[in-house]
């Protein structure tokens, strides 16, 4: 096994339930991180009395905590990424556990270069119980890593932040992006990334689940079932025009960027989106996007 530099963001809020299995699950792997960042969000709880119990019980000191914006998990981890150093970052959620053999297997699809790179994987979906919901998130709600062939991306994000890792450049490219962009118009850190890594880098995406999902009702996006799509788009519409309007601030927010860096990203008439839903279809076409 390769030597492997990195740094994880966990990122935490009221997570005393869940957080001692996410974080021993990665104290317990074979190649331990340089530090682990815990970006905390003002949690009420013990949180982060427990989360120093836990370093103190592995004799882990390569460790920091820092104060998060109170503005939810986005803002949370775009603002810890700052405090990451290292050749690559992983990003972790607090209820989640990680798979023994995770930076293992995700050190033989790190590669040494220059280019911004994002890695992410598949994931196994549990309840708060533990008991497994599906052996593939990616199954489970119909997606593919396809949508990084075109411009699908744009509108069908894929990748899960807690299963995914960035090098030095993606991390950098990523830091230069926020202080061009305005953070409200950003749908999520994961997505974000994803949008970078296609136009500006590279994206890897590993066929295989490395962590353990926690679906609950605490979740801030969670997943649902892809036979039941339509059956979730017509009884939340109000909730898919929501998410359709934040993607489309978001690809705006991308134009932006683009103009300011470089200005190489196709017109719209060009964009093509092949693997996203019929119905974002009509309406990507509909509103000329």
């Amino acid at each position: 096994m390769k030597k492997l530099n990195y740094d994880v963001i966990l990122c935490t809020y009221n997570g005393s339930k869940y957080v001692q299995q996410q974080l021993e699950s990665i104290l317990k792997q074979n190649i331990l991180p340089k530090k682990i960042i815990i970006s905390d969000d003002f949690s009420k709880d013990n949180t982060l009395e427990l989360i120093e119990n836990i370093f103190l019980s592995y004799s882990f000191s390569c460790y920091e905590i820092v104060s998060g914006l109170q503005k939810g998990a986005k803002y949370n981890f775009l603002s810890a990424l700052k405090y990451a150093k290292e050749d690559y970052t992983f990003f972790s959620d607090q209820d989640d556990i990680w798979h023994p053999n995770k930076i293992g297997i995700f050190s033989q699809y790190l590669q040494s270069t220059k280019t911004a790179l994002l890695v992410f994987s598949d994931s196994r979906i549990i309840n708060n119980k533990n008991y497994v919901i599906s052996d593939s998130f990616f199954d489970y709600q119909g997606l593919t890593a396809r949508v990084f062939e075109d411009d699908s991306i744009l509108f069908k994000n894929c990748v899960q932040g807690a299963a995914s890792c960035v090098n030095r450049s993606m991390r950098e490219l990523v830091l230069k992006s926020l202080d061009l962009v305005d953070w409200d118009h950003l749908y999520m850190h994961d997505w974000w990334i994803a949008l970078l890594a296609k136009y500006y880098g590279e994206a890897i995406f590993i066929p295989q689940p490395l962590i353990d999902y926690r679906q609950h009702s605490n979740n801030q996006i969670g997943a649902f079932d892809r036979k039941k799509r339509w059956l979730v788009y017509f009884t939340n519409l109000s909730v898919f025009i929501h998410n359709f309007r934040l993607a489309i601030l978001q690809k705006k927010s991308l134009d932006s960027f683009d103009l300011l860096v470089c200005g190489n990203l196709p017109k719209n008439k060009f964009r093509q989106y092949k693997f996203v839903s019929k119905l974002k279809r009509i309406l990507i076409r509909l509103m000329s996007l």
